[in-house]
């Protein structure tokens, strides 16, 4: 992701963990099997 978007995989990393903080992605199943889950509701 990090590559496909030209930013630095920390920055990437810190995203999404303010993304989770704000409730607005969440990881659904396993690290190897799981998805991530898009909130699309405030």
């Amino acid at each position: 992701m990090a590559k496909k978007m030209k930013i630095n995989v920390s920055t990437t990393y810190r995203n999404i963990e303010k993304l989770k903080q704000l409730n607005i992605l969440e990881r659904e199943g396993s690290d190897k099997f799981g998805l991530w889950k898009i909130n699309t509701q405030n």
